[in-house]
């Protein structure tokens, strides 16, 4: 009986954890709405899809380093860059509250090029390479 039950709670932690979901792509993404990639990432996280990044990743696009379930392809690139679009106070605010979203290794590698600039700066591969698992 107790061996019942144990192989019925092991498939029940099974299911709860596994996803049936098809891997998300991520081949040549420009970025974008940082709101609206922040309200995406949330909902891949609630799926728990694999987020596989296969190309470049530029921008907004950088925020799925915040997932945990992300793995990069051979020809990934990471292009970071501050908010733009805005008026000068409101750019600072989103650079800021993206910076706050990377994780340590992703701000760490910021805070050695000096910040974010108007320009993109592509994280050397090398250096992701360490942290973002291959697919």
């Amino acid at each position: 009986m107790i061996r019942v039950i144990i192989v019925f709670f092991v498939a029940m932690f099974y299911i709860a954890t596994k996803s049936d979901a098809a891997p998300y792509y991520v081949w040549n993404d420009p970025g974008g709405l940082v709101i609206e990639r922040m309200i995406e990432i949330k909902k891949l996280q609630k799926s728990k899809k694999q987020v596989r990044i296969m190309g470049k990743c530029m921008s907004a696009c950088t925020l799925y380093l915040t997932l945990d379930n992300i793995c990069r392809g051979p020809n990934a690139k990471f292009g970071f860059h501050n908010a733009r679009g805005f008026n000068m106070e409101k750019s600072i605010k989103i650079t800021y509250i993206m910076y706050k979203k990377y994780p340590p290794w992703v701000r760490k590698w910021i805070d050695s090029i000096g910040g974010l600039k108007m320009d993109i700066r592509e994280m050397p591969p090398q250096y992701f390479k360490k942290y973002v698992r291959k697919c």
